[in-house]
């Protein structure tokens, strides 16, 4: 059983990756118009796939202690 405490982190966690991710879905557009390309596009898109496969994974890692909670 898990303590409160490690739920809170696990919110606190989830909330990071969640705004790493979306700002990697907006960094491309930033980028473009704000820093005139200043980041080269290899990097913006590796940034985006290490953020999806971050948010992803997160996502199944806690549907899986879920799960074995509810058991």
């Amino acid at each position: 059983m898990m303590t409160r405490k490690k739920w809170l982190q696990i919110g606190l966690y989830g909330k990071i990756i969640s705004v790493f991710f979306m700002v990697n879905i907006f960094l491309d557009v930033i980028n473009e118009k704000l820093l005139h390309y200043w980041i080269p596009v290899e990097i913006v898109a590796y940034l985006f796939w290490l953020s999806l496969g971050l948010f992803l994974g997160f996502q199944l890692c806690k549907y899986l202690v879920f799960k074995k909670e509810k058991e």
